[in-house]
């Protein structure tokens, strides 16, 4: 069986989660003994991780649905012989190219929404930076226009998105969501319900073979992983809690490893806020700073299937979320295995994240059933489920 993986950038599993959990299964299907290829739009020009698996790139980088990357897709399906077309990018307006309106092919298309489908609606105020400066007038008016518009903008993207997802829907064969509470969300924010066309099948595990540290092995550290990003993940709100509690926890640090825009106002916010034992280190491989720390924590606006939470568990780590997403409860639960808090309660976050580092013995109880939790996501479990739908794709 030929399977086509389509991203709008390459699939590096070191410069994103979509294009790790593509590489994760790509490979893992690689394995099982199907012939895999990727397609891109965008060519960053940045080095990639090499790769065994072919990867193709149209010839239109401006614009999905192009007519000369309808064309040039066409082809490629034919030469190719592909079975299955799975399309990882449908946020943006690449789902417009991969789909039965706009393609001419009996190959089947699989739409991934690596996100949750409400994408921080319900919270929406949150997703939008308002700064307001009594030495920088122009920048207040600028924050107050913006706080004015955005129930119209909010109103705005929403219809947007059901129109998407009405198409998507429409014109795809199956689309894969990340949970089944996802279902829900999809089939209420389109009015439809009992599709047959929606799956869940959540992300897997991203390391193998891990040496998993005991709690008394590991170092007083709570760490971040991601990009610094302000509508999503909302670091600003860590370097606020963690001003409430770190004269209380001298002898632990918060590391943030990860990149973005964002990068320059969270360091000069940390600056600001006068922060001891807090250290930025930039975009690394994570796996020896998940190998040390006690503690993982997450302040998204949203998320999809957090996979910072997820290897986190596998690397022993204790999390600590506010519940912003549906998926959260899939993997977290409350007291057991890590902490969840109301979103966006900071002061509870505080007391909660205070309390968790300060007791050694409930980390200890904690670890083997985050360890535990996490299995259930092994490549191997996951990588199943996708060959199961495939399967039945392709009976019908």
């Amino acid at each position: 069986m030929n399977i086509l993986f389509y991203n709008t950038y390459p699939i590096d599993p070191e410069h994103g989660g979509t294009e790790r959990v593509t590489d994760l299964v790509a490979s893992y299907l690689k394995s099982a003994g199907y012939t895999i290829y990727y397609l891109v739009r965008v060519d960053t020009g940045m080095p990639q991780k090499e790769t065994d698996i072919q990867t193709f790139f149209l010839p239109d980088c401006t614009k999905g649905n192009s007519p000369k990357n309808i064309s040039f897709l066409e082809q490629l399906l034919k030469e190719l012989k592909i079975d299955i077309l799975i399309n990882q990018d449908v946020w943006n307006d690449d789902v417009y190219l991969c789909n039965h309106k706009m393609l001419q092919t009996n190959v089947k298309i699989i739409s991934t929404i690596h996100t949750s489908i409400d994408s921080g609606f319900k919270y929406f105020n949150e997703l939008c930076k308002l700064e307001y400066s009594w030495d920088n007038p122009l920048l207040s008016l600028r924050s107050l226009f913006r706080r004015i518009r955005l129930p119209y903008l909010k109103k705005r993207i929403y219809r947007q998105k059901k129109k998407k997802m009405h198409f998507m829907h429409q014109y795809t064969d199956v689309i894969v969501v990340l949970s089944p509470k996802y279902i829900e969300e999809f089939e209420d924010l389109i009015g439809i319900s009992g599709s047959d066309k929606i799956v869940a099948i959540p992300n897997p595990l991203t390391f193998s073979n891990l040496e998993v540290k005991k709690m008394d092995q590991k170092e007083n550290c709570i760490l971040f992983v991601g990009r610094l990003s302000y509508p999503e993940k909302r670091v600003d709100r860590l370097l606020y809690i963690w001003h409430k509690i770190q004269d209380k926890l001298p002898d632990w640090r918060l590391e943030l490893v990860g990149d973005g825009k964002e990068r320059g106002d969270c360091e000069s916010l940390a600056k600001k806020l006068e922060l001891k034992n807090v250290f930025f280190r930039g975009y690394q491989s994570p796996l020896e700073y998940y190998s040390k720390a006690k503690i993982v924590a997450l302040v998204s606006n949203f998320e999809g299937f957090n996979m910072f939470i997820l290897e986190g568990l596998q690397n022993g780590c204790i999390p600590i979320a506010f519940s912003s997403f549906a998926a959260v409860t899939d993997v977290i639960t409350d007291g057991v295995n890590g902490c969840l808090v109301e979103p966006f309660d900071i002061d509870l976050y505080a007391d909660k994240l205070y309390k968790l580092a300060s007791d050694p013995s409930l980390l200890n109880k904690m670890q083997p059933l985050a360890i535990q939790a996490a299995a259930q996501y092994s490549i191997e479990r996951i990588g199943c489920k996708w060959i199961d739908l495939f399967q039945s794709l392709l009976d019908n």
